[in-house]
C-alpha cells in the first residue's frame, strides 16, 4: 500500500463503522458596535441532549432559538486569552507525500522519486524515506550555516532565513526522539536551483 492508500482506507474504515446521529445547535450573530460576534447556546443540563452534550430534540432547539431571536443580550464575563501553536514539526516521508498531494497534486509515488533524485543527485536533503519528525541536536548546531547557505541557493526567501534566531532551540530538536535517521531537511551544502526542475525545487 501507498501511504496515501492507507489513509484512505483508514478513513473508510472509519467512515464504515460510523453510526449516523442528529443534533442540533443553537447559534447567535451578536450586534455590539461595529463588530458582530458569534456565539452559541450553553446547553442546559436538563436539556434533551446526547452523550455528547448536544441537542437532539429539533422542537427544543427551535424553541431556544425563537426565545432568543431579537433579544438584547449582557455580557457578564469577558476574557483575554494568549495562547501559542507551536511551529509544526519537519518532515517525515509520508508526512511530505501528503502535503505535496494536498498542494502540489504531486503523487505520493513521485514525491518519493523527487526526494530520491534530491538526496542523490544533488546532495540537498537529509535521508528521504524517514519516519521521524525529529532533529538532532548535532543538526541545531549546523542550524546557521544551514540557514546561510538555504539563503543563497534561495534568494527571494532570503529575508525571512535571515530573520530566523538560529540560537532558539524548538521542540524539533530533540535528540531523545530520534530514530534512526532525522526528519527531512536540507543539508549544508550549496546548491544551483536553477539545476532544480520544477518539481524539485517544489519538494525543496
Amino acid at each position: 500500500q501507498t501511504p496515501i492508500l492507507g489513509l484512505i482506507v483508514n478513513r473508510y474504515l472509519a467512515n464504515k463503522s460510523h453510526a449516523s446521529a442528529f443534533y442540533y445547535t443553537v447559534a447567535a450573530s451578536l450586534a455590539f458596535g461595529s463588530s458582530r460576534p458569534q456565539a452559541r447556546l450553553v446547553v442546559a443540563a436538563d436539556a434533551p441532549i446526547d452523550d455528547k452534550n448536544r441537542i437532539i430534540d429539533e422542537a427544543y432547539a427551535t424553541q431556544m432559538a425563537d426565545a432568543c431571536r431579537q433579544k438584547p443580550a449582557d455580557v457578564i464575563e469577558a476574557r483575554v486569552e494568549e495562547k501559542q501553536t507551536p511551529a509544526p514539526l519537519p518532515f517525515a516521508l509520508l508526512d511530505l507525500q501528503v502535503y505535496m498531494s494536498k498542494t502540489h497534486s504531486i503523487d505520493a509515488e513521485k514525491t518519493l522519486a523527487l526526494t530520491q533524485a534530491l538526496r542523490e543527485k544533488y546532495k540537498a536533503i537529509t535521508y528521504n524515506r524517514s519516519d521521524c519528525s525529529y532533529l538532532s541536536d548535532e543538526q541545531f548546531a549546523e542550524a546557521p550555516q544551514t540557514l546561510s547557505l538555504l539563503s543563497e541557493a534561495l534568494p527571494d526567501l532570503a529575508g525571512m532565513f535571515t530573520e530566523v534566531n538560529s540560537e532558539r532551540k524548538s521542540r524539533a530538536f530533540d535528540d531523545s526522539k530520534v530514530s534512526a535517521h532525522t526528519a527531512i531537511i536540507p543539508t549544508a551544502v550549496k546548491i544551483d536551483i536553477a539545476q532544480l526542475s520544477g518539481d524539485e525545487r517544489a519538494v525543496y
